[in-house]
C-alpha cells in the first residue's frame, strides 16, 4: 500500500496558510519553520508604520481543525513536553487555534499564562483556552497582539532579565554605597571572599562605631500583577539565603578577618552584625524573610541622611477640620550624629513599618461555595490612625504648618 498524506496534516498546512494570509495584510512578516517538531511553527516580525522591522517578534505555535474546538470554545492542546519547551522560551510564545472551515482564528499568550501558573507544566493540565476576546484576523492585529500579550515585559520576566547585569556595579549597591560615604561611614560594595571552599558575598558592607552592616541588593522589575510579585519574591528568598551563608561564615574569626581585609577596613574590634535585604520598590517593605529585614532604599536612604518621616498639613484637632494645621517631624537618630545604635533600631525593630501594619483597616471578602467559603482579607491604611500613632512618638516634632 502507497504511503498517505494525513488529513490532520493537511489541515494543519491550512492553519499555516490562514495566518500567513492575516499576517501578508497586516504590518508584519510571517516565517515559516520548516520542521516544527519542537513545537514552534513559525516567527512573526511585527514591522513599524514605515514598514521597517521593529526588533520585535512572536513565535507561534498554530493549531487547526475541529479536535481543538469544542462548543464554539478554542484550546491549545498539547503534551508537556509541548508546555516545557515553551515555557523555556525568553521569546514570547503564542498559540493561534483555526477554525479554517469558518474563516476564523483566535489567539493566546502562551508564555504570560505559564507565567502566571508555572505549576501548570509540571501537572496539567495540558490545554489552553484561545478566548473569543482575542481573534487572529487583520482587524484585530497587530494591536491586539501588543497590548494584550506584554510582549517585551513577558520576555523580560521569563529570562529573569537584568537592565544592570552587565554593569560593574549594581546600580541599588552603588547608591547605599554613596549614602554611606555621605554620611561619612565607611562602605565597600560587592566585597568577596573564598570561605570553605565556596564564594561568600555581601553586596554592600558598611562599618560603623564597630558594627557590621551586610547588605542584599535585589532591583528586579517593579512587579505589575499577582503573579509578576511571585518572582520578586524570589529575589528575597535569594538574598535571604545569601544573607544567611554569610552570617554563618560571620561567626568564624577565620571569616571575619578575611572579609574585613577584603573591605578596606583593617581589623577593628567588632560588636555585632546586622543584615538586611534592600529592594527598589516597597513591594515587601517591612517583612522578615528568616529573620533578615526588607527595606526601600529610598527610605533607608532617609534613615541615613535624611530628617525622618514628615506629616504635612493636616488639622491638629480632628474635630475642627478647618481649624489650625501642624505637621509632625519623626527624625530618626537619637541625636545630631548619625549612630550605629539608630541604622540597628531602623533595621532590627521594625519600628516604623509596625506604625503602618498598626494603622491597618482589616475587613474580609467571602465568597461562598455551597458549603465551603473562600475568604480574601484586605487591608487599606487608616491615614488618620496613622498620623495620631506618629503625632504618639516621643520623639515626634509638632510644628505650625
Amino acid at each position: 500500500m502507497a504511503t498517505k498524506h494525513p488529513k490532520s496534516a493537511q489541515t494543519g498546512d491550512k492553519g499555516v496558510a490562514f495566518v500567513r494570509s492575516v499576517i501578508s495584510q497586516v504590518a508584519a512578516l510571517f516565517r515559516e519553520f520548516n520542521s516544527s517538531d519542537v513545537g514552534i511553527d513559525a516567527a512573526i516580525e511585527l514591522l513599524t508604520d514605515a514598514r521597517e522591522s521593529s526588533g520585535d517578534f512572536v513565535l507561534a505555535q498554530i493549531k487547526a481543525g475541529r479536535s481543538y474546538i469544542k462548543n464554539g470554545q478554542f484550546f491549545v492542546r498539547a503534551d508537556r513536553d509541548h508546555f516545557e519547551t515553551w515555557s523555556r522560551y525568553s521569546v514570547p510564545v503564542i498559540g493561534i487555534v483555526c477554525d479554517v472551515d469558518n474563516n476564523e482564528a483566535r489567539w493566546v499568550d502562551i508564555s504570560e499564562f505559564l507565567l502566571k501558573k508555572p505549576e501548570i507544566v509540571s501537572h496539567g493540565p495540558y490545554v489552553i483556552e484561545a478566548p473569543a476576546t482575542n481573534p487572529f484576523s487583520v482587524a484585530g492585529f497587530p494591536i491586539a497582539v501588543i497590548a494584550n500579550s506584554n510582549v517585551l515585559r513577558n520576555a523580560l520576566q521569563r529570562s529573569r532579565f537584568r537592565f544592570d547585569s552587565g554593569a560593574k556595579m549594581d546600580p541599588l549597591g552603588e547608591k547605599l554605597v554613596q549614602i554611606f560615604l555621605q554620611a561619612g561611614v565607611h562602605a565597600k560594595a560587592r566585597v568577596k571572599v573564598q570561605y570553605d571552599g565556596r564564594d561568600v558575598e555581601a553586596d554592600v558592607l558598611a562599618l560603623l562605631d564597630g558594627h557590621i552592616f551586610a547588605f542584599e541588593c535585589k532591583n528586579s522589575l517593579h512587579p505589575c500583577n499577582s503573579y509578576e510579585l511571585r518572582q520578586s519574591y524570589d529575589y528575597i528568598v535569594k538574598a535571604a539565603a545569601q544573607l544567611n551563608r554569610f552570617k554563618q561564615a560571620f561567626a568564624d574569626e577565620r571569616f571575619r578577618r578575611s572579609i574585613l581585609s577584603a573591605a578596606g577596613f583593617g581589623q577593628p574590634h567588632i560588636l555585632g552584625l546586622s543584615t538586611c535585604i534592600v529592594t527598589g520598590n516597597r513591594m515587601f517593605y517591612g517583612h522578615r524573610e528568616n529573620g533578615h529585614a526588607v527595606r526601600n532604599i529610598f527610605e533607608l536612604e532617609n534613615a541615613i541622611l535624611g530628617e525622618g518621616i514628615k506629616l504635612f498639613g493636616f488639622p491638629k484637632d480632628a474635630e475642627i477640620p478647618d481649624g489650625p494645621k501642624i505637621q509632625v517631624r519623626v527624625p530618626f537618630r537619637t541625636s545630631n550624629k548619625f549612630a550605629a545604635s539608630d541604622l540597628v533600631d531602623y533595621i532590627e525593630k521594625d519600628s516604623w513599618p509596625e506604625l503602618a501594619f498598626k494603622a491597618m483597616e482589616n475587613y474580609d471578602e467571602l465568597i461562598n461555595f455551597g458549603q465551603r467559603t473562600l475568604r480574601f482579607k484586605h487591608f487599606a491604611l487608616d491615614i488618620g490612625a496613622y498620623r495620631e500613632l506618629m503625632r504618639n512618638l516621643p520623639q515626634a516634632i509638632e510644628e505650625d504648618a
